[in-house]
């Protein structure tokens, strides 16, 4: 008999013989979809995209996947697919029930959330049932309690008055499962380090807000790992920074012995002295000074907006608030009233002052500095989920491309974690977390509220439970 082997190697020069299809009898599939690679913009155009459990198997031409009948297929024809967004600062545990923002966030594409002022029980407990499937939600890294100084600003902070306290606090919630220690504006110079450093050596990242008696520069170099809020960073690029720190430990002082004066958050003449003082040299040495660094920014522009703004329309009449409850609307009805009755003169000085914020970040991402996406939520006019999106469309005003204000939210968060070989793409082996759009953000990054499905953890929210998901919510709300 006539050997068969060069007569079929004959036949594929004209035929082209392929591979046989990859077979898939389980799981769930997104098929004929453009993946939108978000490490570098490029698209890969008819793929299809397979989950298995909570794991992507599979993302191959749509020609070389064979699916059985127990695949649940989505029809990914003339969308997009992009991985799960990140909010990298909120706040929804030790509060109110978390079930309805939980909801608004994967109702909103937000499959992964940094909860920057966690009770690390409830959180393990909140993310185990999340995993489990019992409740809704988006994968949760957790910190510990907020880490403060005597007295703390917030009820229910940890207050550290020496750099020991610092440390046995760092052990405790480093023993207890704490995430990453959150830092925040009132500690003392030595306590800080302290904490700092003993995070390090527990392999703990520091997150949060830059104390008021340390300087950026001085944060960077000790090692905190992401600065919230823009904070410390208007005082580094400004001749008045001395004063206006020196005017902050007095208050501190001040606030120590009873005598509370003003508020060094929000005081509009601190901001006239910063703006007055900026300092082209200065601004340019700090921010090359925090990309050397590797220090992460988190804006969370759109609570500075907001906040900046609040008396309105596009706040006051947002149409979102109905996801709200009432006592929250009134609350940020009330921060609008105020705002509208302040004269117009402060008003502007406070818009200014924003401008300002957005500037810092638009030199840190120039400059190379990390900057990822979060929102502050639950601050006034700051939605869960919603407020993602309004980041994502700040951080262009800021000077980001789409992409980079895309990579924010996704393989940004992934690489800060030290999880880009799990997260942050939409790529074999990782977790399948996706959210698969009507429109390339990239064209518009407010594609990104134009969601057909979400993927969150292996399991499919389509359109219709996602729409069922808001309606819960919204009922909730009204008391329905």
């Amino acid at each position: 008999m006539r050997p068969l082997g060069p007569v079929l190697a004959f036949a594929c020069v004209f035929t082209a013989c392929a591979p046989a299809p990859e077979v898939f009898d389980t799981g769930l599939a997104i098929t004929d979809v453009v993946v939108l690679d978000v490490t570098d913009g490029s698209r890969a155009t008819d793929r299809t995209v397979v989950v298995q459990g909570d794991r992507i198997v599979a993302v191959e031409p749509s020609g070389s996947v064979e699916l059985g009948q127990a695949v649940e297929r989505v029809d990914g024809s003339g969308r997009v697919l992009i991985p799960g967004l990140w909010d990298m600062h909120a706040h929804l545990i030790g509060g109110a029930d978390p079930d309805a923002p939980l909801k608004l966030l994967i109702a909103n594409g937000v499959t992964g959330v940094r909860e920057m002022w966690g009770v690390v029980e409830p959180g393990r407990e909140l993310a185990a049932a999340i995993r489990a499937g019992d409740r809704v939600g988006p994968r949760l890294v957790v910190a510990g309690n907020l880490v403060d100084g005597v007295p703390t600003w917030w009820p229910g902070s940890s207050g550290v008055a020496t750099p020991a306290a610092g440390v046995a606090l760092v052990d405790s919630l480093a023993d207890a499962g704490a995430a990453f220690i959150k830092v925040y504006s009132l500690l003392e110079p030595d306590v800080y380090r302290a904490i700092v450093e003993r995070a390090a050596e527990r392999g703990l990242p520091v997150a949060g807000h830059v104390p008021f008696s340390v300087t950026a520069r001085e944060a960077a170099d000790a090692g905190q790992a992401s600065m919230a809020h823009v904070f410390a960073l208007p005082e580094g690029c400004s001749t008045a920074s001395e004063a206006v720190r020196a005017t902050r430990v007095e208050w501190l002082a001040q606030r120590a012995a009873g005598t509370i004066v003003g508020n060094p958050y929000f005081d509009t003449g601190i901001y006239v002295r910063l703006l007055d003082g900026f300092d082209e040299a200065r601004c340019e040495a700090l921010f090359e000074h925090l990309a050397s660094a590797g220090t992460t920014q988190v804006p969370t522009l759109s609570v500075n907006r907001s906040l900046a703004f609040a008396d309105r329309a596009e706040y006051t009449d947002d149409p979102f608030l109905d996801y709200l409850p009432q006592a929250i609307r009134q609350g940020w009805a009330g921060l609008s009233a105020a705002k509208a009755a302040l004269p117009d003169s402060v008003r502007d000085i406070e818009r200014r002052f924003f401008e300002l914020q957005v500037d810092m970040v638009r030199r840190a991402h120039a400059a190379g500095v990390p900057v990822l996406a979060g929102t502050d939520t639950p601050n006034p006019y700051v939605l869960p989920g919603f407020g993602v999106h309004r980041e994502l469309e700040l951080l262009l005003t800021a000077g980001l491309t789409p992409l980079a204000a895309l990579q924010a939210a996704t393989i940004g968060p992934a690489r800060f974690f030290g999880a880009a070989d799990s997260l942050g793409t939409v790529s074999t082996g990782k977790l399948a977390d996706l959210v698969l759009l009507e429109a390339d953000p990239l064209d518009d990054i407010r594609n990104t509220t134009r969601i057909a499905a979400v993927v969150a953890g292996g399991r499919l929210y389509d359109r219709a439970a996602l729409d069922e998901l808001l309606a819960s919510v919204k009922t909730a709300m009204s008391g329905g």
